[in-house]
């Protein structure tokens, strides 16, 4: 009878180191899984970091080559440039309403006639302060 009760023992013994070391090849997996994501992250960060300043770098380069590409122009091309461009925002602008629905296109006009309605009355408003202030500069040297 001891002796199955020793063997009993032995046998659960063994059963619990089993499940230890399978918890331990678990943890480890995990662990192993959990650094390989953490390097790959910061892999894509670096990545990321370099396209950004990668694209920073190009959009500062051709800033620069604009800014001196219109420092050379003469006035008349100067001209033609800004027409050209506004030429070609015309036809973006038309393309887009085209694209759109009726609906669509009537609350894009209301809702630019509202824009340009509150820029008037910032006008207007500007202006008369702007009267008012050089009422009162007229009356301060009275």
């Amino acid at each position: 009878m001891k002796q199955e009760e020793k063997l009993h023992l032995r046998k659960l013994r063994l059963e619990q180191d089993l499940l230890k070391q399978e918890e331990k090849q678990r943890r480890r997996k995990l662990r192993l899984e959990r650094e390989r994501i953490r390097k790959q992250q910061q892999r894509e960060r670096a990545k990321a970091l370099l396209s950004e300043s990668e694209r920073l770098a190009k959009l500062e380069a051709e800033r620069k080559r604009r800014q001196e590409q219109r420092a050379s122009l003469s006035s008349e091309e100067k001209k033609a440039q800004r027409e050209a461009q506004k030429e070609r925002q015309r036809k973006r602008r038309q393309e887009k309403r085209a694209s759109l629905s009726s609906d669509e296109l009537k609350a894009l006009l209301e809702d630019q006639k509202m824009k340009q309605r509150k820029r008037r009355e910032k006008q207007r408003a500007s202006l008369s302060s702007d009267e008012l202030k050089a009422k009162r500069e007229a009356q301060k040297l009275a």
